[in-house]
């Protein structure tokens, strides 16, 4: 007989297979997650006051993309890892590799919904913006930097999971309440934060000297070392975080009325 843990294909292709099949069907609840966002940016982009958001030379609509991928991201996709998938989360507690491929194939499959059409938007505001190499930086930026936010995101998976329970069950678990309020919108105040403090440098340096082609390509490949050593650290602490923890997650995952 095979094990529990026989049951999940936990290489990088068989578990983004798993996510990208789990998500494209009903109820859609990371598609529609992750089309809310898009749309709470766009509206508040354009319909709140575009004047000031693209008065500054480094905030013009060229990196709007940048913001829009970044804020489609910020929910509990990225950071209930572990709570919105427990029995796969179980049958990887204790093995590091299988972990990082757990965060792998989470972490693409939403790159998948938003990384290409936020990069062809990119070059879609070219057109608008006529910076025909900015927009290309800044679609290399908006494919490459979700993998640091989204890894940073993942340090949350080991502490705060939740199960993603029926509401009318979550209102008669009230001991519940104020750890699901905080784990539901932590990832607000997570990620846009872990999405800027990975475009800051290129932020300041196009502020200080301008959209030159150099500066532009300086930008390209300072936030790409950048990005991947923001993924590498926050990863591995969020799998030490897990191998610590793996006792509580294993009696929590297990048990839905844990909330």
């Amino acid at each position: 007989m095979s094990s529990a843990t026989d049951e999940f294909d936990f290489s990088v292709r068989g578990g983004t297979t798993y996510e990208l099949h789990s998500t494209l069907k009903p109820p859609f609840e990371i598609v529609q997650v992750v089309a809310f966002n898009m749309a709470l940016v766009l509206a508040g982009w354009f319909l709140l006051s575009p004047d000031a958001v693209t008065s500054a030379r480094f905030a013009s609509l060229v990196f709007l993309p940048a913001v829009l991928a970044s804020w489609a991201f910020s929910d509990v996709p990225t950071t209930n890892l572990y709570g919105s998938q427990p029995a796969r989360a179980m049958a990887a507690l204790g093995d590091a590799d299988r972990l990082r491929n757990l965060i792998m194939a989470r972490d693409l499959t939403l790159w998948l919904l938003v990384a290409p059409a936020t990069a062809l938007l990119s070059f879609a505001l070219a057109f608008d913006d006529r910076d025909i190499l900015g927009s290309a930086v800044v679609a290399a930026l908006v494919v490459v930097t979700p993998f640091a936010s989204l890894g940073i995101g993942a340090i949350m998976a080991p502490l705060l999971p939740y199960h993603p329970i029926p509401l009318s069950q979550r209102r008669r678990l009230r001991s519940t309440w104020l750890r699901w309020t905080v784990a539901v919108c932590l990832p607000y105040a997570l990620i846009g934060p872990a999405t800027l403090v990975v475009l800051l440098p290129s932020i300041v340096l196009v502020y200080w000297q301008g959209k030159s082609s150099a500066v532009w390509i300086a930008c390209a490949l300072m936030t790409l070392g950048w990005t991947l050593l923001v993924r590498r650290l926050a990863v591995d602490y969020a799998i030490r975080l897990t191998l610590k923890r793996t006792a509580f997650l294993r009696e929590y995952l297990a048990d839905p009325n844990r909330g």
